[in-house]
């Protein structure tokens, strides 16, 4: 018999955790546990995103009993054995919070406990979307094979599809991006028509990552934390989320340097996202190329350490939103530039970011002419960052939001 949320006492729980999508779940299930709740987390995925010792150095040579690796029965395909074994775990839980792909097991008839639906961009985006039955199925296998391949493949994409959209559906609360900002998702979650009641927050290790006073580095280090994505495809699946700006800040560091070219500044950017390439054809043609290093791909391990060496960190600028890489920056207390939203994040939080508020070259440009030469404002913004962080994305606050739009 599926236990209804209202016969649960909003006491000490057990709680499974199922998708961990950079991470961001397992704040909250370190923030739930640390309430005193008994909690026990899947790993869905072998990707090092996916998985705690990607971020956090006491799992890198195991797990604890708590935390249990199911990713081998789950990728690259869902095995029966798999599906079993996690509807198994998590039925025997008092309460299941889903992400990512593990959204879809809310889909599912044998999930007999209610559900929390952790939306963190693609798991709304592209696993809930019907465009994704063909994109998913585009190119079929050469000669006589090809159709029937293609129909099995479509019928396997529609029941993901549908399964991810009624976990979405089903869930009693479920979190996202401020209401109104993404003018597509918000569609595609009116089609859904989710039943339960939405909130949103944002998340860093206030508990873990302390402030770090600034390096003053010479050269200036301005380290861009985001996916170089900034040029539409001519074919997939694109959102508002997938165009991060890189453009913006480049052409910005480009303007700023016109005007001051002597400026001792470095911009670090990782060789992580589709438009690498496209991304070092701007820097050439912009002329700036000695104004840039090139980082290959980090874990967040090395990525934290990174933001500690920084001056600045750069993250989504034009249509995107801020996401870990500006929450972690603030709470170790660096000055970023950031498209934030402020007429959403504002009433969504009380109060705009303390940040370098930018959507144009030009907004970068001023913040550099502000910030480059001139270190106490940079400790000042950082401070700002970090007393806000402290105050707004504890993993704390997350967990207690969520459970109180559990029980609400």
């Amino acid at each position: 018999m599926i236990k209804s949320h209202v016969e649960i006492a909003f006491n000490i729980m057990k709680i499974g955790f199922l998708g961990n999508t950079n991470n961001f779940p397992f704040l909250i299930a370190q923030a739930m546990k640390g309430m005193g709740h008994d909690v026990l987390f899947l790993i869905n995925h072998p990707e090092t995103l996916h998985r705690p010792e990607h971020r956090f150095h006491q799992f890198k040579n195991g797990y604890p009993d708590w935390i249990v690796d199911l990713s081998p029965y789950l990728r690259p395909k869902v095995t029966d054995q798999g599906r079993r074994e996690v509807l198994r775990l998590l039925n025997g839980c008092d309460l299941a919070v889903l992400n990512g792909e593990g959204v879809g097991i809310g889909g599912h008839p044998g999930l007999k406990i209610p559900h929390v639906a952790v939306l963190t961009g693609s798991d709304l985006t592209d696993l809930a979307r019907w465009q994704t039955v063909w994109a998913m199925n585009s190119q079929g296998a050469p000669g006589s094979l090809r159709l029937l391949k293609l129909i099995k493949g479509l019928f396997q994409a529609w029941g993901m599809v549908r399964r991810q959209r009624q976990g979405i559906r089903n869930a009693v609360a479920y979190s996202y991006f401020p209401k109104g900002l993404l003018k597509a998702d918000e569609a595609l979650l009116k089609s859904i028509r989710p039943k339960g009641k939405r909130v949103c927050f944002a998340l860093a290790d206030t508990d873990n990552l302390p402030y770090v006073p600034p390096p003053n580095n010479m050269p200036l280090v301005l380290l861009n934390g985001a996916r170089l994505s900034w040029k539409k495809p001519n074919s997939g699946p694109y959102t508002e989320l997938d165009y991060k700006g890189t453009d913006v800040l480049v052409k910005g560091l480009a303007l700023y340097l016109k005007k001051h070219s002597e400026a001792a500044i470095r911009l670090k950017l990782v060789k992580k996202g589709r438009d690498v390439n496209a991304t070092q054809m701007l820097v050439n043609d912009l002329g700036i190329q000695d104004h840039v290093i090139w980082l290959e791909e980090m874990t967040q391990q090395e990525i934290l350490e990174a933001f500690k060496q920084a001056d600045i960190v750069a993250e989504n600028m034009a249509m995107s939103a801020p996401g870990m890489v500006t929450f972690d920056a603030m709470t170790l207390g660096r000055p970023v530039l950031v498209n934030a939203h402020p007429e959403f994040y504002g009433p969504a939080f009380g109060h705009p970011f303390p940040v370098g508020q930018t959507r144009t070259p030009e907004d970068v440009c001023r913040w550099l002419e502000k910030w480059v030469n001139n270190p106490k404002e940079r400790e000042k913004a950082g401070m700002e960052a970090r007393n806000y962080a402290l105050n707004h994305f504890a993993p704390g606050h997350a967990a207690e939001m969520l459970l109180k739009a559990v029980f609400s």
